[in-house]
């Protein structure tokens, strides 16, 4: 028997229109989405609204998993809640805020009705069309679906978890709505419902929703945007060179691994398109690098062959050379240095910064001292983006204006363009500085990264870094109230919590010695970290930081503050963060 599979794509207004009857059974997770998550669902939204060049132009939210009866409105969603729930709460501030307009109340109304579907003719039972969990529903009705809900006033405080989360996106989507005009929240609202499409795809069996689920998330062999571009260029090229092409393909594959060569095709269309990914990645790789079915298309490339031969080569030469640092240039120094670089750009926790390092990578492969001077910049840029958290959307803006930089010195022959690109504002640079004065273990995005770096540095980039694990350490133990010589050295318990979870308390193990430290007194520390052998210390890690705790006597707050002091010195020399940017 068949499952009764169907998949569609769907716009908003199809979806709310009362066609669906959307419920998230008790044993999905709560709503989870993010004050960021939310953030860049609208930012992607009203940038694909104001860069629009046709009203048919759309944008793909993705998919939405459901089991439903066929001849029945209720749906449970297995996959698909945070992005519906969001775009609820969306709906919901755009009706309010458009309500009191006598221009725009009709059309809030309406925004209402596919909130809250009321049947005056056949005396069917009034119901909102999306249903949360029973532990949220009450709640998200009262803040959120009822008509004026989301102006009402709520102290986040007192909220958790998923109320918490409801009610802080609440309020940033809020926030950004009302800068805007009631005719652009109009706009908008209908750009929403008549240009945003998901896929929408429906089994009546829970164990088939389950079976799509896992293969839409699966990491498995499934088609790739690779493989797909493989079929349509190969195909393009006269069949007598086909077979040269496919081995040139299927090499490149090999070189990157199956992984990494999918993504070099995303980085790819970033660095032609400089923009954040609107659509699907297939369509705009076609739009923004090479449509072989197109002949008026105004991408990069409309000859596959020139496209793997004289672009994908050097891409995956590239991509490869950084992934795995290893570069090899004229001047072994310039080489040892530029894939140090690599190195500490690989332990980012995005890959936003690896179109632009492929494409200086693929123009300026053969000159070690631009390449040199732009990874020493261009580290220190990234690693700025990442220490102030900056917001994805914000952050690929960047990359795409540096991008634009590279390629019109490449064009002009005039790199001073990219330098100039590659400068942090005295702002950024003072903000950067303040996030390091603070409580880095409360960050643990940044905080291994951070410390790694700040290591190496003070190894002279000698330390090498083979452990399986590496962890980070307290010396000043985060509870140490039972511990009389940390008392004694501590007696104050807010001095001590000023300084337990700052940079000069931190110190890096490997994951065996990590164990055996606990919340011992500063002496016993000193000897975990460090074997005593005939009374000569022999260090069981190759950590500076870690090092440097030896050849201290005692653990005190003025021990604490001095080595706070050099430990952000040295993060101002690595980064040159007290001059004007140069």
């Amino acid at each position: 028997m068949h499952d009764n599979i169907k998949a569609q794509e769907k716009s908003l207004d199809s979806i709310f229109s009362g066609n669906y009857v959307f419920s998230v059974p008790s044993y999905q997770r709560p709503y989870s989405w993010t004050k960021d998550n939310a953030a860049e669902l609208f930012d992607d939204l009203f940038d694909a609204y104001q860069n629009k060049t046709s009203e048919g132009d759309s944008y793909f939210l993705g998919s939405l998993v459901l089991k439903k009866d066929p001849y029945k409105p209720n749906s449970d969603i297995i996959d698909g809640q945070q992005r519906l729930t969001t775009i609820t709460i969306l709906l919901a501030i755009l009706r309010d805020q458009l309500s009191s307009s006598i221009e725009f109340n009709v059309f809030s109304k309406d925004l209402h009705s596919r909130i809250f579907k009321s049947d005056q003719i056949s005396a069917a039972k009034d119901l909102y069309l999306l249903t949360l969990r029973n532990k949220d529903e009450g709640f998200f009705c009262k803040y959120i679906k009822e008509e004026g809900a989301t102006s009402k006033v709520n102290d986040l405080k007192k909220e958790v978890d998923s109320r918490a989360r409801i009610i802080e996106n609440r309020n940033i989507l809020r926030e950004k709505l009302f800068k805007l005009t009631d005719n652009d929240k109009y706009e908008f609202a209908k750009f929403i419902m008549n240009n945003c499409f998901l896929v929408v795809v429906e089994t009546p069996n829970e164990e088939s929703a389950f079976r799509i689920f896992s293969v839409l998330n699966a990491r498995g062999l499934s088609l790739t945007v690779a493989d797909l571009l493989k079929a349509e260029l190969i195909s393009s090229i006269p069949v007598i060179k086909q077979e040269r092409f496919t081995q040139d393909w299927e090499g490149f594959e090999k070189t990157l691994g199956r992984s990494d060569f999918t993504n070099l095709f995303s980085y790819i269309r970033m660095i032609y398109a400089k923009t954040k990914l609107r659509k699907t990645l297939l369509k705009e790789f076609h739009e923004y690098v090479i449509d072989v079915k197109n002949v008026n298309s105004k991408a990069a490339f409309k000859d596959a062959e020139d496209f793997i031969d004289n672009a994908l080569d050097e891409y995956v030469d590239a991509y490869d050379q950084i992934k795995n640092c290893s570069y090899i240039g004229k001047n072994e120094r310039d080489t040892e240095e530029i894939n140090r670089y690599f190195k500490y750009l690989n332990r980012l926790d995005n890959s936003d910064w690896l179109p632009p390092a492929i494409e200086v990578m693929k123009y300026y492969q053969y000159n070690d001292k631009f390449l040199l001077q732009f990874f020493r910049k261009f580290e220190r840029f990234a690693y700025g983006q990442f220490i102030l958290r900056t917001m994805v959307n914000i952050r690929i803006a960047k990359y795409g204006e540096l991008l634009k930089a590279i390629q019109k010195a490449e064009k002009e022959s005039q790199t001073d363009f990219i330098v100039d690109a590659l400068k942090l504002s005295d702002n950024e640079k003072q903000q950067i500085k303040e996030i390091l004065k603070g409580d880095i273990y409360d960050k643990p995005a940044i905080r291994l990264p951070l410390l790694l770096r700040l290591d190496e540095f003070l190894s002279t980039g000698s330390a090498t870094y083979d452990y399986k694990t590496i962890s980070i350490e307290h010396v000043l133990p985060q509870t140490s109230d039972n511990i009389e010589s940390w008392t004694q050295a501590f007696p104050d318990e807010k001095i001590r919590a000023e300084w337990v979870n700052k940079l000069a308390n931190l110190v890096l193990l490997n994951g065996r010695t990590n164990s055996s430290a606990q919340n011992y007194d500063f002496e016993t520390k000193k000897e975990k970290y460090f074997k005593t052998k005939n009374g000569n210390i022999s260090g069981v890690t190759n950590f500076a930081l870690t090092s440097q705790v030896i050849q201290e006597n005692e653990w005190t707050p003025e021990v604490l503050e001095k080595r706070q002091e050099e430990l952000l010195s040295t993060f101002d020399a690595i980064w040159d963060l007290n001059s004007k940017d140069s």
